[in-house]
């Protein structure tokens, strides 16, 4: 194997090895680029942290205090999903509660399915989560925190949303490819190519997002970048393949890569 195989090899299962790639965090910076004011930040992270942990206290079972029957999981988490809307509503540009509503609406879609038959969207509201609700809420958030080249610094907090936001597209990407009615459901949300995209477009889609939400952080995301990488799948049985050959035939196995990966 040359020099230049190993390169490729390396580019391919490793995410991180382009060092010209890396994120440039600048502590310096404001935290939320769209809120510059401190005092407002904080005052729209303090409301954002108290709806958080009415979610996390909703979703416990062991609290004697509330009922824990999928209704009335499902009638809080609805609630408070409202008031996050309510509060997106006053900060539109805050790309955090964009990316914990998408969250919040994908346990409020899970919670729904638990409900006996008939008895869920018994309280619509205008904006009641959907699919279609949850891609859009985080292209938004996406958008909103990118910065402007992959060599502009951002502060941490940028880069955590983005490293959430991005993860949790990704893993929707990635169970859309592997399941035909959510990827049909996503698939009609969207209004340029992606709506003909097949299984293996998903796939592709998601390994992107998680290289990029492993990029700003998320150790989980740059280990499923390569995991979910059709390509590097497909690299890697072609190594695997081309050993077991050389291993049958008696002969010190060669590493044969191909070039077209």
């Amino acid at each position: 194997m040359t020099l230049n195989d190993g390169s490729i090899l390396a580019k391919l299962f490793d995410p991180e090895s382009n060092p010209t790639d890396q994120v440039l965090v600048d502590s310096l910076l404001p935290e939320d680029p769209h809120v510059p004011d401190p005092k407002e930040y904080q005052r729209i992270q303090d409301a954002e942290r108290k709806i958080i942990l009415s979610v996390e206290r909703a979703l416990r079972t062991d609290d004697s205090r509330q009922p824990t029957t999928p209704s009335a999981t499902y009638d809080r988490l609805t609630d408070l999903h409202g008031k996050l809307s309510g509060l997106i509503e006053a900060h539109p540009a805050s790309a955090s509660l964009l990316n914990n509503r998408a969250q919040l609406s994908r346990l409020c879609l899970s919670n729904e399915r638990l409900l006996p038959s008939g008895q869920s969207q018994q309280d619509q509201r205008n904006d009641p989560p959907s699919i279609k609700s949850i891609i859009q809420d985080l292209n938004q958030a996406i958008t909103l925190m990118t910065p402007p080249t992959p060599q502009s610094p951002i502060s941490p907090y940028q880069g955590k949303v983005l490293a959430q936001a991005h993860t949790q597209r990704a893993s929707l990407l990635h169970a859309a490819s592997k399941t035909p009615t959510l990827r049909s459901e996503l698939a009609s949300s969207f209004q340029n190519v992606e709506s003909s995209w097949d299984a293996t477009d998903f796939a592709e889609a998601a390994s992107r997002d998680f290289f990029v939400g492993g990029r700003y952080g998320n150790e989980v995301a740059k280990n499923l970048a390569v995991y979910t990488n059709p390509t590097a799948k497909l690299c890697n049985q072609m190594v695997q393949e081309a050993m077991r050959r050389e291993i049958q035939m008696g002969t010190k196995p060669v590493v044969v890569v191909e070039r077209s990966c």
